[in-house]
Parts: structure tokens; sequence; C-alpha cells
């Protein structure tokens, strides 16, 4: 339910004049289960909306764990200058959310986001 809103998230970011050189690279992150269905939703959802998004920058990431994701994340992203991180309803429900929002260390600048009611792309 977050990825549209990141989505329009990273286009409102990319049309400021300060980032206009900048390139939205999308990393599709979920255990190693589910990797490739994730992707295809994606897919669809850049399709559906008329995204002009490359899937050469499209990027399927499995993983195993929250430390597996976090080194996951600071791997993909050392380089960015601002990653933004989906929260589920079960990050938001713990009691590590204190945690979580301390995660990715290795990440320059993190931007969590949760999107309560579904997002639509026109």
């Amino acid at each position: 339910m977050n990825a549209p809103m990141m989505l329009l998230l990273a286009y409102i970011i990319v049309g400021h004049p300060d980032w206009k050189r900048a390139e939205i690279r999308l990393f599709v992150c979920s255990d190693s289960r589910d990797v490739e269905v994730e992707a295809d939703r994606l897919s669809a959802l850049m399709q559906e909306g008329r995204l002009p998004i490359s899937m050469q920058n499209v990027t399927s990431v499995s993983y195993n764990g929250k430390e597996a994701l976090e080194k996951e994340v600071t791997h993909y992203s050392d380089q960015a200058d601002l990653a933004i991180v989906g929260l589920t309803p079960e990050d938001l429900g713990s009691d590590e959310l204190a945690q979580t929002l301390q995660s990715y260390q290795g990440a320059n600048d993190v931007l969590f986001v949760h999107s309560i009611e579904p997002i639509s792309i026109d």
C-alpha cells in the first residue's frame, strides 16, 4: 500500500529544481518467497499509472529478517542522497518502532512513510 505514495513522493521531489538531475531507482524488497510476485505487482502499478520509469531502474531484493533488510538497504542506497522506506502496519504497532526508525544507519538520508489509505496513481 505504500508503493504508490512512495513513487508520487519521488516524482514530487525530482520535480524540484535542486533535484533536476536526480534518478529514481526502485528496489522491491520482500522475503525470498515473494520477491518475484512483488516485482510483478510494482511493474503493473507503474504501467497502470503511466509512470516513465524504465524497468532497468527496478531491482528485486530478497531478504530473511530485519537485519538482512537493513544490510540490503544500506548496500543499495549508500550512494543515494535520499532513500524512501515504507513502514508496514506491523512496524507501527510494534514496540520496536523506535529501533526501526533509527535503523538504516548506512544510508545517507531516509524518509519513512506509511499510507493508511490506498493512493491512486492516475
